[in-house]
This record gives structure tokens, C-alpha cells and sequence, in this order.
């Protein structure tokens, strides 16, 4: 869902930028379901769980904001644009209440796949027509081979992180997952990617808060490298 790339808080201009003439796909980002990370850090997955909260209630409480506020607040030039986005306000906000649960439910483990859809959203939704990339539970694909979930779902690509693992190597953690971005069209792994991570933040769209996060945040970094032109040349 494209309006979910609104709670992100760290906007900045990718260097991936949309040309503006390639096609559409579509795209089920899956949510993973685990991942072992070292004791130490353990103390950090509060932190990222809350952020996420805090930022889908906050992005919430401004669509409410936003249906409470009158056409003659703004300047006559705009007030066509303002009826338009307070529909879509109205629409959001329910989309946003269906997914309550899930926001509640939120493990920190997610925010690889949460943030790769943001960055993905960015890169090929800056102009229409749009893209269409969701984030996916594990548990919808879990009992269903890739082809069926790919043709019932009717969606182009299927994205996974496995074996998410940050290890502790003489003071220096290192998070390792695997990439792997299904083609329903070629019906197999169009790409499989031994992906690392650290704890450098490096600013603009990269920057994170504390160790853990880095470790997720530069991942999702260097798996664009590989992802990002996988699709390219597919579309």
C-alpha cells in the first residue's frame, strides 16, 4: 500500500530516482518471521517497535486532523486540491484502522521489510502510473508454492529475507540475511543475495538510531545495489 510510505520520518531525494518511462509491476514484500540477534542488542528492539508504532499513530492522528479542517482555511487557488486530498484522507484513514492489529503486532525484525518497501515505493512510485509494492505476512505464503501465491495473488515479483543473523565477531557486529526476489514470469529466484550489515550511519535516507537498527538499515543499503537493477531489467 503507497500511503504507508507516509509514515516514514526520514525523507530524503534517493539516487535512485524513476526515469519516468519504464513500466509498472507489482510486488508482495514478504514480512520475515524471525531473526537471532546477539543478547546485547536485545535492548534495543523496544526502541524500534515503538518508533513504528509512534509513527503510524502519528501519521493517523494528522488524516483526523485533516477531515476536521474547511476549504475556506486555504487560499482560493488551492481549495480544488484540498477537497481531493481530504476523500483520499478519509479513504487512508481506513485503510490505516484495518491495519491496527497488525501495527500492535509489530516485531523489530520487520523493519527490513517495512523499509525496503518505503525505499522501493520511492524509487519507482515518484511518477505515475504507479507501481504497486505491499508489504505481505510470512504466514500467507508459508503453506503455498511460489508460483500459486505469485498467480492468485497476481502479483510479479515476491521478495524474502532469510536467515537474518547478527553475530559478534571481537566487539564488531555484522548482521547477515539472504535476499531472494522471486520472477512469476520466469517462474523461479531471479536473484539470491548473501547480504551484510553494519552499524554505520550514514546519513540522509540511511541514518539510524542505534546499533540494531544500523544493522537492518545498512542491509537494506547494500541489498539495493542488487535489487534494485534485478527489477529494472524485468520491466
Amino acid at each position: 500500500m503507497r500511503k504507508i510510505v507516509l509514515l516514514i520520518i526520514l525523507i530524503s531525494q534517493l539516487s535512485f530516482g524513476q526515469d519516468g518511462t519504464q513500466g509498472t509491476f507489482s510486488m508482495a514484500v514478504v514480512k520475515p518471521n524471525k531473526a537471532e540477534i546477539e543478547k546485547s542488542l536485545e535492548k534495543f528492539t523496544d526502541s524500534i517497535e515503538l518508533t513504528y508504532r509512534n509513527q503510524y499513530y502519528t501519521y493517523r492522528n494528522r488524516l483526523i486532523e485533516m477531515q476536521d479542517e474547511k476549504p475556506e482555511d486555504y487560499p482560493e487557488d488551492m481549495r480544488a486540491d484540498f477537497k481531493e486530498s481530504k476523500k483520499q484522507a478519509v479513504l487512508e484513514l481506513k485503510q490505516l484502522d484495518s491495519l491496527e492489529n497488525q501495527i500492535l503486532n509489530y516485531k523489530y525484525y520487520e523493519l527490513i521489510s517495512y523499509y525496503t518497501t518505503t525505499i522501493l515505493n520511492m524509487s519507482f512510485n515518484e511518477y505515475e502510473p504507479y507501481s504497486s509494492i505491499f508489504e505481505v505476512q510470512n504466514s500467507e505464503i508459508k503453506n503455498s508454492e511460489l508460483s500459486e501465491y505469485a498467480e492468485i495473488k497476481k502479483v510479479d515479483f515476491v521478495l524474502l529475507f532469510e536467515n537474518i543473523k547478527v553475530t559478534n565477531v571481537e566487539g564488531v557486529y555484522k548482521m547477515t540475511s539472504q535476499l531472494k526476489l522471486y520472477s512469476k514470469k520466469e517462474n523461479k529466484f531471479v536473484l539470491e543475495k548473501n547480504i551484510l550489515g553494519n552499524t554505520n550511519s550514514y546519513g540522509g535516507m540511511w541514518t539510524c538510531g542505534n546499533s540494531l537498527s544500523c544493522l537492518f538499515i545498512t542491509s537494506i543499503k547494500n541489498s539495493m545495489e542488487f535489487l534494485i537493477p534485478a527489477i529494472r531489467q524485468r520491466i
